[in-house]
């Protein structure tokens, strides 16, 4: 599975995390706003920003960001 994506817009917000026992801060998606596309075949792809599986990062094609919890209000996006 294609792990990897490219958007032209999405919010980041760094974090500090921690990667096998060494700390360091790397910038998170916290919300997509436009296309996203699959890196080196370009197709398009409706990502979410977090799911319990890696299967579960990306919409199916009958689903809709409106249809699902999983995306959060702009207002909850933007806050700290």
């Amino acid at each position: 599975m294609n792990t990897r994506i490219y958007t032209t817009g999405a919010y980041l917000e760094a974090i500090e995390v921690t990667i096998n026992g060494i700390t360091q801060y790397r910038w998170i998606v916290d919300a997509f706003e436009d296309d996203s596309y699959l890196y080196g075949s370009g197709d398009y792809c409706k990502p979410y920003t977090y799911a319990d599986t890696l299967e579960g990062m990306f919409m199916k094609d009958d689903e809709s960001y409106e249809d699902d919890m999983n995306e959060c209000e702009m207002d909850e996006c933007l806050t700290d």
